[in-house]
């Protein structure tokens, strides 16, 4: 399960654009979006999982995730998170920021998955 979750989350940039354009886009630019693109799925769950918590080899698979992701990309994805409140909601609740979140991904059931890291 937590490698799952693990891989999953390592999609983060596959999921960050459409996390932000599905809050962004108007309801008439969906409708006629191509058929072959897959839809967002509707967020259901967000789990929050502190980097620590992952076993190394998970650990390694996300700091050479961090690594190769640019500043710029990291904020969008702060941004992105902001503007989900459930996601704000969850964080809250942790005690954890937006800005700790350094990987995040939203699978096929509507989960969010947030790795944070403290620093």
């Amino acid at each position: 399960m937590r490698t799952l979750m693990a891989l999953t989350a390592l999609s983060v940039l596959a999921f960050t654009a459409p996390i932000q354009a599905q809050s962004q886009v108007p309801q008439s630019s969906r409708d006629g979006a191509a058929a072959d693109t897959q839809p967002v799925p509707k967020l259901t769950k967000v789990e929050i999982v502190d980097f620590s918590d992952l076993s190394v080899g998970v650990q390694n698979q996300v700091a050479a995730v961090i690594a190769t992701t640019k500043q710029e990309d990291m904020q969008k994805l702060h941004q992105s998170i902001d503007a989900i409140p459930e996601a704000s909601q969850a964080l809250k609740a942790k005690g954890v920021s937006t800005s700790q979140i350094v990987v995040a991904s939203l699978d096929e059931t509507g989960t969010l998955t947030l790795i944070t890291k403290s620093s």
